[in-house]
Parts: structure tokens; sequence; C-alpha cells
């Protein structure tokens, strides 16, 4: 496409309107139908033909389908008690009313809360965002906070000329694999993108001591590096937050990797705004009102309620963030396929649902990516090319061999990397299941355990494929 994003970190519409670019150029939206969910997909085995059926009243007859429904899809709000008794406007942040607080995605001026009191819920990915810009244009702003999060600095910066003039051809998914190696650990001459997740979260995350360590010294070792990564973010806190009283309920006290890393460079700075209060919570809002939240005690009438409190994510098995039913062999759903974790060969296809494709995603036998759209464009280039071999081969039907599934399924079980003590020491969050980290699924573990090796999967995948030999299919 020959775009250059204008920041570091290029705004959401920015993306948006890449998206679309690339969308018009390859006539994507040509066979796309917008604002159409699915409701079921079911195997036809006579017809060899995948039926969709969408809310809309359309039958969709495919011979191949690729689920793409990402880790990013289901908005998650909090069980409250009385959250359906608040008389004022509601919503979540991922789908922000413009309508009510003006503005727009391409202007953070919210002039339409000028007059009124919001509550903001939630102080993790989704809701540090929310914060500055609320402050600027509400008459007052409460946050509520859980438990604080870990934030450094984010550095972003208008795109550097003389570097954009730099570039070669391949450069970005040379920055890809660049980030990926440097986020697993694999030795790089120099780091491309040289961020807080590289400074932080790569080294905490593959801290291995010094050689000649016991286990025993390289977790104590571990323990206090972490220390230190986590005391630089309270020294952050102290140096950016005026009040000392707000700047302390604002530390983070735990270890690193408990909670997502996150980085913004005017979250804390927020809270020196006088619009901007700080409700520390630690256990959580007791109710919510008709006029407000009921949170330590004391009531906090507002106007408008924000609730940023993410999404249910890559914890939330597959066969629920597709959000609709998939049927395959014998009425079987995917769900009861996998009522026990799942099962697949790649993380991409599973047995008993023929022809059915799944872009490889966390907690599907694949691997984790900290940039997950890597994962994702080496999934759809594995699936583009099987499918394109199959067509060439003249197949009608392809399924996933018992025993190929089986195998790749222990594979994983194999490298799973148990870490339910450390996430039993943590605050709830999504990572360790709301505080039941016994929850966790070797079945849904990765291709060399931990967060996985994206570069060994891609390989074994091109080999795969290179072979010619579809093994571990069946086909007809």
């Amino acid at each position: 496409m020959g775009t250059i994003p204008t920041l570091k970190y290029a705004s959401g519409e920015e993306i948006r309107i890449h998206l679309d670019a690339i969308a018009d150029r390859y006539h994507l939206g040509d066979g796309a139908l917008f604002h159409t969910g699915v409701e079921t997909s079911v195997w036809d085995e006579e017809a060899a033909r995948w039926i969709v059926r969408t809310d809309h009243g359309d039958e969709i007859r495919a011979k191949y389908v690729v689920m793409c429904v990402g880790i990013l899809n289901l908005p998650k709000v909090p069980a409250i008690p009385g959250i359906d008794r608040f008389a004022g406007t509601t919503f979540h942040s991922a789908r922000w009313d413009y309508a009510y607080t003006g503005g727009s995605a391409t202007d953070p001026n919210l002039t339409n809360l000028a007059d009124k009191v919001v509550a903001l819920v939630g102080t993790g990915g989704s809701g540090i965002q929310c914060v500055a810009p609320l402050g600027r244009s509400a008459k007052h702003v409460y946050v509520f906070q859980r438990t604080p999060s870990a934030i450094a600095w984010r550095g972003n910066q208008p795109t550097d000329p003389e570097w954009v003039e730099s570039l070669r051809p391949g450069w970005q998914q040379e920055r890809t694999d660049n980030f990926s190696a440097v986020m697993i650990g694999k030795p790089v001459d120099t780091d491309l993108v040289a961020d807080a997740w590289g400074q932080y979260a790569a080294k905490v995350s593959n801290f291995r001591g010094e050689p000649g360590m016991s286990p025993a010294e390289v977790a104590l070792a571990a323990e206090q590096f972490d220390y230190q990564v986590m005391e630089e973010h309270r020294v952050r806190v102290d140096e950016m937050v005026d009040d000392p009283v707000v700047a302390e309920a604002l530390k983070p006290y735990y270890r690193y990797l408990c909670k997502r890393p996150l980085f913004h460079d005017e979250y804390l700075s927020a809270f020196n705004m006088d619009t901007v209060t700080l409700v520390d919570c630690p256990a959580g809002i007791e109710a919510v009102t008709e006029t407000g939240l009921v949170a330590n005690g004391q009531t906090y009438e507002v106007d408008c309620v924000v609730y940023a409190t993410g999404f249910e994510a890559e914890v939330t098995p597959f066969p629920r963030r597709a959000a609709h039913e998939i049927v395959g062999c014998d009425g079987v759903s995917i769900e009861t396929a996998w009522k026990d974790g799942p099962w697949t060969l790649h993380g991409i296809m599973t047995r008993g649902f023929p022809n059915l494709f799944l872009i490889p995603a966390p907690g599907q036998q694949a691997v984790i990516t900290h940039n997950i759209t890597h994962l994702y464009t080496e999934g759809a280039v594995h699936i583009a090319q099987t499918i394109a071999a199959l067509d060439r081969s003249g197949a009608t039907r392809v399924e996933v061999s018992e025993a190929a599934q089986a195998a790749w399924t222990q594979l994983i079980v194999d490298a799973w990397k148990d870490n339910e003590a450390f996430m039993a020491a943590c605050t709830p969050s999504r990572l360790n299941f709301e505080g039941h980290p016994e929850a966790a699924n070797p079945k849904a573990g990765t291709f060399g355990g931990g967060y996985g090796d994206i570069f060994a999967y891609r390989d074994l995948l091109a080999a795969w494929r290179a072979a010619g030999t579809f093994d571990g299919l069946e086909i007809r």
C-alpha cells in the first residue's frame, strides 16, 4: 500500500482508514455483508457444504468456512448488583456513545459532557485511555479502581521522515519478526521497535538468571528483578501524580506479569486535574442504584456510567467467542466437541468439522504473539495456501484424522508450563480467571509451551505445506 503511519502508535481512526483503503484496493467489500451477524453454521454431509445462516435471513452455502472471530469481540461487563437499575446513560467503552458525549473518533473534545458527572469503571487497558479525554471535557469524573495497573511510558511521537526514507522493501515483515523475537527472548542485533514492551515485559518474561544458578536461585533472582521493575513503575507514579495519597493508591503491588502490562503518557497525570477523582475500591463496586454507584459504603451520584471493563478475550473458549452455533458431523456442536478443551491439528482444523478452518489464536493450540496480527497473518497465509492446494487436488471434503488431532493435542499438553502457583498469588483478573487459575486447561496451551515460538510454528506450517502430502488429513 505504501502507507506510513503518522505516529509511532497510529490512532484507531487512522488504522480504520488504512483498512478501508486495503479493502477498496482489493475489492474486499464486494462480497462483504456488513452489520450482519451469523446465527448458525451447519455442516451438510450429503452436499459437502456448510450452510451459514444470518440474522438478516441469508442462507449461504460454502465449500469452506474460515472462522476469524478474534479475541476482543465480546465486551465484558461486570456482574455488579443492580447494574440494570441505573436511570442515566450507560455504555461500554468499546461501544462509545458519541451522540451522548459529543466528539467523534477524530475529535476527543466531548463537548456534551461539560455539565455531566461521569463514572468510569475500570483502570485496565480500556480505562486508561478514557481518563484524560473525559477529565478535559466532563464536569467531573469518578474513576473506580479495583486494582491499580502498572503503567509505563508509551513515548508516542510523530514518524520521523528520515526514518521513512531509510526503509527498504520488506521493512514491515522485518519489524514484525523483530518485535516477536524480542518478546520471546530470541537474540536480535537491534530492537527495531524499542518500546517499553521490550524494556519491561520481554525482560521479565524471559529472565533466565546467570549461568550455573540452581532453579531456586533463578526463581529468587527473577522475583528480585520483578520487584525492581515494579519499583520503577511505582516511582513513576510519584513523579507524575501530585497528591501523595492518590499516588499511593495508584501504585501496583504485585508481580509484573500478574496483569497485562500497560503503557500511557497521560493517564497518571490526569489525576492532577481538578475534574478527576480516583475512587479506590479494592473490594469492587458494591452496587448500582438508579442515580449512581456505591463503593466503600459511599454513593456517588452521576449522570453517566462508562464501563471500561475490557473484553472476555483469549481465556474465553473459542465456541463462546464464535458467538453462534457451529454444528459439524452427526449434529455435534463444536461446544460439545470441545467441552473438555480444544482438539485440533496445528490449532487450525478440528475433527468432526470438515472444510472448516480456524484462524489460530491464543487458547487454541497454536502460539501467542504480543503483536496478535503476526499470528493471524501466518494463519491466514497457511489457510489460503492450503485451500488453494486442496482445490488443485480436486478435493471436495477434508477432515483431520483422529490420530493426527490426538498427536497434536498431546504435543500441546506435553509442552504445558504450569504457572498456577504464580497466578494464584495475583489479584483477580482475566489472566487468572478472576482468581481461579486452576481453571487453566493444558489442552488450551501453545506449541512450545508458554507463549510458544511463532518462528518454529511458522516453519512447521511451511514444511507441512511444502511436503504436499496433506499429512494428518482425510481427503476425498
